[in-house]
């Protein structure tokens, strides 16, 4: 999946918006295409910004983080950086708390990605703005917005299948009375 921002301006940036709009093509092609071998993510970071970073709230990129390792319903298999330059390192400061070391481990970060990035990714998968043989992401572009239209419905259903948490059970407030403290303990000293 070719990821990019189409504009950068930092006023019409909204980290929710991005995610939620990655969130639905991600789920409208696991509808149509069904479970698949694995998702491969390709971030084209050009026109993104240390300022776009600023803008992410740490608990909404921490839900991502946790949601991308723990809830997505397909094995992710690997994240490629292009035109990523020094503000990558940024953001990888601001997940690494909280993000297991397998997923860096499947992180690549392509300085020249015409030379690296199609050892693992075959040219026809990518727009021909990145040096892909596949059409211009402005085509690909419409192509996934008649997808959204198409499948308003689709779209609408999930959006209905959330959650209400008001009725999850409170936890009990006898539980401390019954088995003690809750919590664990890492470490444990006695006088």
């Amino acid at each position: 999946m070719y990821c990019k921002l189409r504009d950068c301006d930092l006023s019409k940036f909204v980290f929710g918006d991005t995610v939620k709009c990655c969130e639905v093509v991600l789920s409208l092609a696991l509808n149509q295409k069904g479970s698949v071998n694995g998702l491969v993510y390709v971030f084209d970071l050009e026109g993104f910004s240390l300022a776009h970073i600023a803008q992410m709230p740490l608990l909404s990129v921490k839900k991502l983080v946790t949601f991308l390792q723990e809830g997505l319903p397909l094995q992710l298999k690997q994240f490629h950086y292009i035109n990523a330059g020094s503000r990558l390192d940024a953001f990888m400061m601001l997940i690494r708390p909280f993000t297991k070391q397998e997923l860096f481990k499947m992180t690549h970060i392509h300085t020249d990605y015409l030379k690296t990035l199609y050892n693992f990714i075959p040219r026809e998968c990518m727009p021909k703005e990145v040096g892909g043989l596949d059409e211009s992401a402005d085509v690909l572009l419409e192509r996934v917005k008649a997808m959204v239209v198409d499948n308003a419905d689709f779209i609408q259903e999930q959006e209905e299948r959330v959650i209400d948490e008001s009725l999850r059970p409170q936890k009990s407030t006898k539980f401390n009375h019954l088995f003690g403290v809750e919590g664990t303990f890492k470490k444990l000293e006695l006088d």
